[in-house]
């Protein structure tokens, strides 16, 4: 019981740190790295939204990519990282972050990069 509370509480840690969940008050509390106060939530909060998020994957798998950061996130556990499309998706979601481009402009890149 202990132990799978603690796998629970990694996991929950790295899935925060990714931008993937927000913990409760409760969790926040018990793991210190998770936030500085138990309030705040802004830095878990994602700054570009696409109005309609990419569903990828095919008929075994579903995944919903709602942004540019969730997008690097996506690319990040991708094979064939060396390839051209790979790396424009990845650049186009940087440009995002780094104010260099529109959030729908990147896209495109990510949704190219899906395709196999």
């Amino acid at each position: 019981m202990i132990e799978q509370r603690r796998h629970r509480r990694v996991l929950l840690v790295f899935l925060f740190h990714c931008g993937l969940a927000i913990p409760t008050f409760g969790e926040a509390e018990q793991h210190p790295s998770m936030t500085g106060h138990p309030h705040d939530w802004s830095a878990a909060m994602l700054v570009h939204r696409w109005k309609k998020p990419l569903v990828l994957g095919d008929s075994r798998i579903r995944i919903v990519v709602g942004s540019p950061e969730e997008a690097l996130t996506w690319l990040i556990h991708e094979p064939n990282q060396s390839t051209a499309k790979w790396q424009r998706a990845w650049e186009a979601c940087r440009a995002v972050i780094e104010g260099r481009m529109r959030a729908e402009d990147a896209k495109p890149a990510v949704l190219f990069a899906a395709a196999r």
